[in-house]
């Protein structure tokens, strides 16, 4: 895996704490920048020079949604054209259908785990779509 970070965006905090923990129990090693608002992602995207491997992204949070963030990156050129992988993580289950999944071009859906060994191959598991990207 290469030096650029990974994007994490949840306004749950220790949602953020348990997965960053997750992903470097896997071996990441890159930096994991996290944001608790959809809207201050969306700003560093636009501005940064760096080219995020990955946006993991809970579904529901206030202001704005996860799918209406990911809406909102497929418009705006200048991130759309990175080509970052991104995934949804969430809470509960199917909540998004995948034609709706489809036509905001995500890469995949998890549903979070509620303890470290879970999670632990849940990272495993959206690392796989870095790696195959």
């Amino acid at each position: 895996m290469n030096h650029d970070p990974i994007i994490m965006i949840d306004d749950d905090e220790d949602d953020i704490i348990l997965f960053r923990e997750a992903l470097r129990n896997v071996g990441v090693t890159n930096e994991i920048v996290c944001f608790q608002s959809p809207s201050q992602a969306f700003k560093y995207l636009q501005t940064t020079e760096a080219l995020p491997i990955l946006i993991i992204c809970d579904i529901n949070m206030p202001l704005m949604s996860g799918p209406a963030l990911k809406k909102l990156l497929n418009e705006e050129c200048f991130v759309h054209k990175k080509r970052i992988p991104f995934v949804f993580l969430s809470t509960a289950g199917n909540e998004l259908s995948a034609e709706t999944l489809s036509k905001l071009d995500v890469q995949g859906y998890f549903q979070k785990e509620n303890n470290i060994a879970a999670m632990d191959d849940l990272a495993k598991s959206i690392l796989q779509i870095v790696n195959k990207e």
